[in-house]
Formats: C-alpha cells, sequence, structure tokens
C-alpha cells in the first residue's frame, strides 16, 4: 500500500509545475513502472484542475485590469467633455446678456447650442421659453414651457412662467390654477402670490384679491411689489399692464462719473437714457449727457448733447434705424447731429451693420478746441460661434477742424477652459 501511495502522490506534486518539471516527469516514469492505473489518472486530473485554476485566476486579473483602465479612462474623457463649451449657467448667463441688449435671436441661437450639449436641461429649455416671451413668439413659448411640464410636472419655474405668459394673454382662470398649484406646493412662493393677486386685481375680484394679499403680506412683508397692489386696491385702480412689466426696452437709465488729478483738472460726466417699445416692430432711444470740464478755482466748459434715435424691424433680417440730435458747445453755439443706420442679421450668428453719421467729439484738457464734429462712414461686423468670437469695425471720418481719419480694427476672443473656468 506504501509502495502505491508515494509515488502517486509524487507525481501529482511534480504536476503542480508542469513547465519546470516536465522532463523531471518522463524521468518518474521510467523510474516506477508499475504506478498503478488509477493513481496516474488522479495525478493527471489533478495537474488539469491546477492548470485551469491558474487559468482562471489570470483571466480575473486580466478583466480586473480592463475594469480599472477603463474607469481611469472615463475619468479623463468627462474632463475633455466638458471643455467643449459653456456651462449650463455660462449659457444662461450669456443669453441673459443678449437680451439685455436686445439680440434675441443670438441668445436663442446660444440656448439652442447649449440645448445640445446638454439635451433636455430644463433650465435651459425654460429660459429658451422666456427668450421667445420677449421676442413676441408666444405661441413658441407655450409649446416649450407646456413639454417641461410634460416632463417633469412640478417645475416650479415652468408653471411660473406659463402662468405669466397667460396672464399676458388675458387667460386669467388658467394662470391661477398654475399659480396656485405653486402655492400648495411651497406656500412662501413669494412670485406665485404676487402673480395670483396680480391676475383677481384684473379680474377686479376685489375681495378674494385683497384675501390672498393679506396672506402674502404676512408672509412677504418686505414685498414692494404686493406693497404698490395694497396700494391700487386702496385706490381703487388696476395695476399696470403686464407688457408693461415684462417688456426689457421700456426702461430708464441713468450713469455719472467724476475725475480729478492733482494738477486740479476735473471732469463730471452725467447721462440719461430712456429706452421705449412701440409696438412689435419699433423701437425708439432718447439720451441725454452733460460734460463738464474745470481746473481748480477755474472756469467751467459744459458740453451738453441730446440724441434720439428710432428703429423699425422691417423683415426678420433686416433693420433700418435713424436719429437726429443737437450739440451744445462751450462757446454757446449749437450744432445739428444725424445718423443712419442699416442692420442685417443673414445668419443667426452674424450681425452685419453700417451706416453714415455726425458725431461731436468729447473734449479733454488737451483739445485746443472743444466744438469738434466727426463726420462719415462706419460699418461693424459681429459674428459669434460657439467658442468664438470675431468682430471687426471700420471708420472713415473728416473732422470739423479740417483733420480726417480712417481706422479699421478687429477683434478675435477665443473661450479656453472647462465649465466652471475658463479664460
Amino acid at each position: 500500500m506504501m509502495a502505491e501511495t508515494g509515488p502517486s502522490w509524487r507525481l501529482a506534486t511534480m504536476r503542480l509545475s508542469p513547465q519546470i518539471h516536465a522532463s523531471s516527469g518522463r524521468t518518474q516514469r521510467h523510474l516506477w513502472p508499475r504506478i498503478s492505473e488509477p493513481a496516474a489518472r488522479i495525478g493527471s486530473s489533478t495537474g488539469r484542475w491546477v492548470v485551469n485554476d491558474e487559468v482562471m485566476i489570470r483571466s480575473s486579473i486580466f478583466c480586473l485590469s480592463l475594469a480599472f483602465a477603463a474607469i481611469l479612462l472615463a475619468g479623463e474623457v468627462q474632463p475633455a467633455h466638458g471643455q467643449e463649451g459653456p456651462s449650463v449657467q455660462q449659457s444662461i448667463a450669456a443669453a441673459q446678456a443678449d437680451l439685455r441688449h436686445r439680440r434675441y435671436s443670438q441668445a436663442i441661437q446660444t440656448l439652442q447650442e447649449a440645448l445640445k450639449r446638454f439635451p433636455g436641461n430644463s433650465q435651459l429649455r425654460v429660459e429658451l421659453g422666456r427668450t421667445y416671451v420677449y421676442e413676441r413668439r408666444d405661441g413658441r413659448a407655450l409649446e416649450i414651457f407646456r413639454g417641461v411640464l410634460r416632463d417633469d410636472p412640478s417645475n416650479r419655474m415652468a408653471k411660473i412662467e406659463l402662468a405669466r405668459l397667460l396672464s399676458f394673454r388675458e387667460k386669467y382662470e388658467p394662470s391661477n390654477q398654475l399659480f396656485r398649484e405653486v402655492l400648495a406646493a411651497d406656500p412662501n412662493d413669494e412670485a406665485a402670490a404676487i402673480g395670483l393677486v396680480r391676475n383677481l386685481l384684473l379680474q377686479k375680484r376685489k375681495d378674494e384679491a385683497g384675501s390672498e394679499l393679506e396672506l402674502a403680506l404676512a408672509r412677504h412683508p418686505n414685498s414692494i411689489r404686493l406693497q404698490e397692489y395694497k396700494d391700487d386696491l386702496q385706490k381703487n385702480q388696476l395695476p399696470l399692464p403686464e407688457a408693461h412689466e415684462i417688456s426689457a426696452l421700456n426702461r430708464v437709465e441713468a450713469d455719472a462719473s467724476y475725475f480729478s488729478d492733482n494738477a486740479g483738472n476735473r471732469v463730471l460726466s452725467a447721462g440719461q437714457r430712456l429706452d421705449v417699445e412701440m409696438g412689435r416692430q419699433v423701437t425708439n432711444s432718447l439720451r441725454i449727457d452733460e460734460k463738464s470740464l474745470w481746473v481748480s478755482q477755474g472756469p467751467k466748459a459744459n458740453i451738453f448733447t441730446v440724441n434720439d434715435e428710432g428703429r423699425v424691424r422691417l423683415a426678420r433680417w433686416l433693420f433700418v434705424a435713424g436719429g437726429a440730435g443737437i450739440v451744445r458747445f462751450a462757446d454757446d453755439s449749437n450744432r445739428a447731429l444725424y445718423r443712419g443706420t442699416l442692420i442685417l442679421h443673414p445668419f443667426q450668428s452674424v450681425w452685419l451693420q453700417g451706416g453714415f453719421s455726425r458725431i461731436p467729439i468729447t473734449p479733454t484738457f488737451r483739445s485746443t478746441r472743444f466744438d469738434v464734429l466727426a463726420e462719415g462712414w462706419w460699418s461693424r461686423l459681429d459674428w459669434q460661434l460657439r467658442s468664438w468670437r470675431i468682430s471687426a469695425d471700420f471708420f472713415k471720418q473728416h473732422f470739423s477742424d479740417s483733420n480726417r481719419t480712417q481706422r479699421e480694427d478687429a477683434e478675435v476672443l477665443r473661450w479656453i477652459g472647462v465649465s466652471h473656468f475658463a479664460v
């Protein structure tokens, strides 16, 4: 029994490392020719199990290596993808900046390109709907707001914007329902409370408006708009039409600056601007500026300017603008000012404008004359892509002091960075 057991154990041991002991295995079989057949099968089977275990271990290690490499690759690809363009918030901020400058088509393009990078993003879709409202494309805005609510029935901003748009279109009941849904989810929602009170006042439902107003003021005692509605209710008058509130063009702006140096030079500049929208195709802008220059304990030189400019949209891609004004120089002389502009918008990302103008030259302390005018042609090209912005200007002017000038300049901007940081 011992004679059979010993060789079988040794054969099995040698099979554990078949590559190293292959020749030893052949020698052992020669030295022990009487090894029983069952023992040999046991040793061979054991060797195959060990080899299979090694193959399985190596396969597992290989798979784990592949998985780890995939994780590392995903970590590298994600930042690279973030560099393709601005983030959601940056795109919204860029679109809002375009809205403030009445570049509605550019704002729409910015949001549409952002939606290609972030498809289905509800913030971008709601902001796009708001932009369509400013462009007076109410039907498209309604479609977007309702689409967001189909995907997410609890989306607060979509409900608020849809309710405001319905109120603007005098569909007060569905608007009230949306405002009440927002308040049911959050009784402290000030925007929904303001919208509901406003609708009820416009519907002349004064008792109900008064009850809602009391509840809203209890939660928002410092709300200026709610205080205005309280005054309207006490004076028995209606609030301003919705169009006056949502239009970004009907506004008044004022600015001022002051400069002084060690030599005693002083400069004070002040200006006011009124933008008014008259219908969907016509806008008007009135600008008043005054500049005063003086030296300490000396007389002042005042330059006063008034400009008024109107713009008409003849087609979706064509605008015509014209303006006139007057300037009063420090010597009490008056000069007429004028400006004519043609604006082309052939593509969503391209603006081309040019015209002829007569403008005053604002003097400095080094000026020998304070009554200089510049008259001539000018043009400007703006082209904005996803991460690029290209601008070019051309001026050819002659001055009232017999000087002439021609100037060309261009600017190229490139967005560089990731979604959280850029240069």
